[in-house]
């Protein structure tokens, strides 16, 4: 209005003064814009972070979860190993009864057997005494001399055997004497003589011993080098040696 007045001043300020009205009214929404901006920024923040919080307890409730299922896990599976071995053990221990009812029946049969066979094996070396003392020929008194001798360690065996049970028992007990070990060791050897003799096997019997006196239990101790002795025979060829 002023400029087609021709009241270019009057104009000029009114232009000036709206130029400055726009400007604020820019600065303004520029200044609301950014303030939303922040808000959004500042909520988008917040959400993130309400989200991350979220997700770190889903971590850690999942993290949780993963324990106690391994822990269930580990529980169950010991439980199974401690009954698989109770169970384990309950069987042995069922055989191991199983085994020893077993051994106790072997070993009462064979005491039974053994009783059984000492009667006659008795019967059959005291007629074989007996008839050495009417033999007149070196052929025949050798003959008898080898049927006692086998007689003899067929009934040493049979008293292993009633041994084994009294052993099993816990009622066999030493019985110790004062032995001389050399001139003992030197006659029982010389029992084995005619055996070796008939395989044609040099039987020697040495000693370096200066002291041979010993406590033993004479009856067991026989048995030992019988054994010994009767082994030897057995696994040594005609034309061998033993010292």
């Amino acid at each position: 209005l002023y400029s087609k007045r021709g009241d270019y001043k009057k104009a000029f300020e009114y232009m000036d003064q709206t130029n400055d009205l726009l400007d604020s009214i820019q600065n303004t929404e520029r200044t609301q814009a950014i303030a939303e901006l922040e808000l959004q920024y500042k909520t988008a923040q917040k959400e993130q972070e309400i989200a991350n919080q979220h997700l770190t307890l889903a971590l850690q409730q999942n993290r949780l979860r993963n324990y106690l299922l391994l822990v269930i896990l580990l529980s169950v599976l010991t439980v199974g190993i401690f009954l698989w071995y109770r169970n384990r053990l309950k069987n042995k221990t069922r055989e191991s009864e199983t085994l020893n009812k077993v051994n106790e029946l072997k070993t009462r049969y064979f005491t039974n057997i053994s009783h059984e066979l000492r009667t006659p094996l008795t019967l059959i070396i005291d007629p074989l005494q007996q008839l050495k003392t009417t033999a007149n020929q070196p052929r025949q008194i050798a003959l008898i001399d080898t049927a006692t001798l086998h007689s003899e360690n067929m009934l040493q065996m049979v008293n292993q055997m009633l041994d084994l049970s009294k052993l099993e028992n816990g009622k066999m007990l030493l019985q110790t004497v004062l032995l001389d070990l050399n001139t003992w060791l030197k006659n029982l050897t010389e029992r084995f003589r005619l055996h070796a003799f008939s395989k044609d096997c040099r039987l020697e019997y040495i000693c370096e011993a200066d002291v041979t006196e010993a406590y033993v239990d004479v009856e067991k101790m026989e048995k030992i080098i019988q054994n010994l002795l009767s082994n030897a025979l057995k696994f040594t060829a005609e034309g061998g040696a033993i010292t």
